[in-house]
């Protein structure tokens, strides 16, 4: 039954890394639309690049897709170059989301904004790497070195992105109570353990190569063990995230209802100021007007008839 189940997913895996592409370019292109619009919030402010994140992710995933259909009639050289954009983009992605974690969590715990310079250590590691380690390997090795690169790109920038990521988001939940948001807290933690599956299934489990522990924790081993690719885990995580991302956004409708009646309650305080001094100036209008009138009467009375002018 395990074999049929390998031999399902492998004949499918094309639908499979679709799909999984498509559940982050929904999330991305989701943020996209919506994070331009004014938020108060710390997490809206750093969304455009989990979007970003989303997006690339999406066109990495579909790269797998469209490589291995070019190798039937492109030239290896192409191709090489093509598996070495693929590994690139990938470790661009995760930065994109190390990025998101690290500024949201610098934002969140001031102590910690030295956190903001991990993004830049780290892919600058994985970079010096990528280009270093085709200098160690013979040249027909070079199938080994993408295998490498994708996988350190995996260990040192998609797990922490993760997990830094995960932690950030649950520092958000006291300014989503404290502006009266509850009801998103649950969409919250449902990110988090999203990211908390994708740093397992797309950060730990890597391609297979001499690197322990990717010698022993690796894609071909977990489908042989479990009769499931971990693509397929990898778009499940994806589509959480994605869903409950989308989700999320709810916060700006949140918080353009809550403008929308502060809004309201001035222009109904300032016309009711307004009306007030309106009836106010009216008031005093005819007052002075009338107290004008009878001076002037006095006036005129003052001659022949001063009783009456002093009782006027």
């Amino acid at each position: 039954m395990r074999q049929v189940l390998i031999e399902f997913f492998r004949a499918n895996m094309v639908v499979v890394l679709f799909a999984y592409g498509l559940s982050f370019f929904a999330m991305g292109l989701a943020i996209a639309l919506q994070s331009r619009r004014p938020s108060e919030l710390r997490m809206a402010r750093h969304l455009p690049l989990l979007g970003t994140f989303g997006v690339l992710h999406a066109l990495a995933s579909w790269g797998l897709v469209f490589i291995p259909i070019q190798r039937t009639y492109t030239p290896a050289a192409i191709i090489l170059v093509l598996e070495a954009l693929y590994s690139i983009l990938t470790a661009l992605t995760f930065t994109f989301l190390l990025a998101f974690g690290a500024g949201l969590l610098a934002d969140t715990v001031p102590n910690l904004r030295l956190v903001r310079h991990l993004p830049a250590v780290l892919t600058g590691v994985w970079a010096a790497g990528f280009f270093v380690y085709p200098l160690l390997i013979a040249p027909n090795e070079y199938q080994q070195w993408m295998m490498a690169s994708d996988t350190w790109a995996r260990y040192l920038v998609g797990i922490p992105g993760s997990i830094l990521s995960a932690v950030a988001i649950g520092l958000q939940e006291a300014e989503f109570h404290s502006r009266g948001m509850q009801r998103l807290v649950g969409q919250l933690r449902w990110i988090i353990i999203s990211l908390v599956a994708y740093a397992v299934a797309a950060g730990l489990v890597v391609p297979p190569t001499r690197f322990f522990p990717s010698t022993v924790l690796n894609s071909e081993a977990f489908l042989q063990a479990t009769g499931i690719p971990v693509e397929l885990v990898r778009a499940l995580a994806g589509l959480g995230m994605a869903y409950f991302t989308i989700r999320i956004m709810e916060m700006f409708d949140i918080e353009a209802a809550r403008r929308m009646e502060e809004m309201q309650r001035v222009k109904a305080v300032l016309e009711e100021r307004d009306r007030i001094a309106r009836e106010l100036h009216d008031g005093v209008i005819q007052s002075l007007y009338g107290l004008g009138l009878g001076m002037e009467n006095a006036a005129y009375l003052l001659e022949d008839d001063p009783a009456r002018a002093r009782q006027t």
